[in-house]
Order: C-alpha cells, then structure tokens, then sequence
C-alpha cells in the first residue's frame, strides 16, 4: 500500500509514524479517522515469569512510548510536529537482557 501511495496512484490512509521513515509523502490535513488501542495479550501460565516482565516493560517504556513516539499519545500530533525535534534528539535503545 504504502509503494502504490509512493508511486503516485493516490492518497491513502496511514499511521502517522510513516513520516519517520518516509519523509517525502506529503500528509493531508483531514478529520482524524479511527482511534485505535494496542493490547499486550499475555498467557496466564507465563505472565509472572521475569523474561515476560522484561519484554512487557521494554515495549511499554520503549517501543509504545508516547514521549519518544508523540504519535502514540492519547492526543493527535500532527506527523509534521515533532518530526524535526525527534531527528535532533534521536532516542536511544535500549537492550533487552534476557
């Protein structure tokens, strides 16, 4: 989808977090579509042991972060606005010990 938008068939539909890897597509300044929730679903049998803790915490506190991902925040922030800052401040990652 995101080549055919690429290639010029059209306008389309995409997360805001596109424009960090394709900063040449132009966003269009529509009403906002579907809000949506990201759900960890983790298995009872496994859920307290440490290596899942860990891989909880890190997608929580790194992957889905809305300071480090503005785009993840509960409020809309236009791709445009942070985009320029995040570039300067570049978040750092941090390893997974397992």
């Amino acid at each position: 989808f995101i080549n055919a938008i690429k290639a010029g068939s059209g306008i389309g539909p995409l997360p805001t977090l596109i424009m960090q890897h394709h900063p040449n597509l132009i966003p269009l300044d529509l009403p906002r579509g579907v809000d949506g929730k990201i759900y960890l679903a983790i298995d009872r049998t496994v859920a307290r042991a440490a290596r899942v803790r860990i891989v909880e915490t890190w997608l929580k506190h790194t992957v889905f972060d809305a300071i480090r991902v503005p785009q993840l925040a509960r409020t809309f922030v236009h791709p445009r606005s942070n985009y320029e800052k995040q570039q300067a401040t570049s978040a750092t990652v941090v390893p997974m010990k397992l």
